[in-house]
């Protein structure tokens, strides 16, 4: 079922140039190095995803939202009411 192997590659190794029937070491000193790199291409593919949604959904502009007024925001009551802004 297991093969003995004649040559053992690392992670990184196997990656950039491939196995070729050596057996992969999967030990945390052949993953160790792997880690930067995954880090690197998931901040790259990050980048350029929010550049490519970017220019497909630009923001424009847009009407900015109207004030709410309501009975205590803004009413013409609401300088003599019981809420004051002016602290006591």
């Amino acid at each position: 079922m297991f093969e003995t192997c004649a040559e053992t590659v690392s992670v990184l190794h196997a990656l950039i140039f491939g196995a070729g029937g050596a057996c992969v070491d999967v030990g945390l000193g052949s993953l160790a190095p792997v880690f930067p790199v995954f880090v690197g291409a998931v901040l790259v593919l990050q980048f350029a995803a929010r550049r490519a949604l970017a220019a497909l959904f630009p923001k424009g502009d847009k009407a900015p939202a109207p004030e709410p007024r309501g009975p205590l925001l803004n009413g013409p009551d609401y300088d003599g009411g019981p809420i004051r802004s002016q602290g006591r």
